[in-house]
């Protein structure tokens, strides 16, 4: 993907656009800090006070501030400004990464429920996070 010609930032930009990266990295990961004791916390509170009869309120609660605050930090936010929208383009899925564990939850349930789990689905299982760990590393570590 090129940079767009109108877009090219100059080095003010670039020096401004790589300190605001540093703050917002830092709010982020200050924001997951919290989030993570008070995102177990309200599950345990929300499995004990259910609001008619129905677990979750406090939880997803949690769950709505963190997407408020997400979206407020826009940690990566420049790049639209240089590329123009994400739209999907680029060498991930276009399925988030919820979506995709949803599939395989699916999946690994319904072989587990009809009594298929076999050894070979165990098997393939194995080889198929073999190949996430090792394309993950050479991601991590190119030639």
């Amino acid at each position: 993907m090129q940079i767009l010609s109108v877009n090219r930032p100059n080095y003010r930009t670039l020096i401004r656009d790589v300190s605001m990266l540093q703050i917002k990295l830092f709010a982020d990961s200050m924001r997951d800090l919290v989030l993570v004791p008070l995102s177990i916390s309200a599950g345990v509170l929300s499995l004990l006070w259910r609001s008619d009869n129905k677990p979750g309120t406090q939880f997803y609660h949690v769950l709505r501030a963190g997407r408020r605050s997400d979206r407020w930090i826009d940690l990566f936010g420049a790049a639209d400004r240089v590329y123009g929208p994400a739209g999907g383009a680029g060498p991930l899925p276009l399925e988030d990464m919820e979506a995709i564990i949803a599939r395989v939850e699916d999946f690994i349930a319904h072989k587990y429920n009809s009594g298929s789990f076999s050894e070979e689905n165990k098997v393939q299982l194995n080889n198929a996070l073999s190949l996430l760990r090792e394309h993950q590393l050479s991601e991590k570590n190119p030639p």
